[in-house]
């Protein structure tokens, strides 16, 4: 029921044969304005739920009017019972019509996520843009200090800080285990045979 397009996750599902003429159509289409699949799933089970109930219901009217027409239909031809549905037809408008708002209701709720998640990215550009433009301005002042004090050289500052960093390491870092000369002198004997 969930289909790839260029414009993004639609939702397809085939209209049962005894209800298409009620409908109008072979299958139902609706877009579910996202090109993430998680979010086209969920947004896909709630049209699904509503559209398996418009189904539903619009089976139940159409037996319990269709059964009334049955032997019409048989003992005449089929153009009886299509003047029956169509004597019908505002009832099953009636059923139709509350599924085609709740649909447009979800999709709008659907476009209201999707601008609201935008504002959210909008909000996020903006934050980091200035965050960009203080750090900008710090580097800035950094490098203005750095004009202002010709004797201040910085990268031999750091190199000096790396090699203590270095020396730190060599220390911290445990000594690795030293054989003893009788381990040693055992596993050669055991291994020669001696």
């Amino acid at each position: 029921m969930l289909i790839r397009r260029a414009s993004g996750y639609s939702f397809r599902q085939r209209v049962p044969d005894g209800i298409r003429n009620f409908i109008g159509k072979n299958e139902i289409w609706v877009s579910l304005d996202t090109n993430d699949k998680p979010i086209a799933k969920n947004r896909a089970y709630a049209i699904c739920g509503l559209t398996n109930k418009l189904f539903s219901r619009l089976k139940i009217v159409s037996n319990e009017l269709c059964g009334q027409s049955f032997e019409l239909a048989q003992s005449a031809n089929d153009t009886i019972r299509d003047i029956i549905d169509e004597r019908f037809k505002p009832l099953f408008d009636t059923i139709i019509s509350p599924y085609e708002a709740e649909l447009s209701n979800l999709k709008s709720h659907y476009q209201v996520m999707n601008a609201e998640h935008l504002l959210a990215r909008l909000e996020q550009d903006d934050a980091f843009l200035k965050f960009a433009d203080n750090a900008n301005s710090e580097i800035g002042k950094i490098q203005e200090l750095m004009r202002q004090v010709p004797d201040l050289d910085i990268r031999a500052k750091m190199s000096d800080i790396l090699g203590h960093f270095n020396n730190i390491e060599s220390w911290t870092k445990p000594k690795e285990p030293q054989k003893s000369p009788l381990f040693r002198e055992a596993s050669e004997a055991f291994i020669l045979g001696v």
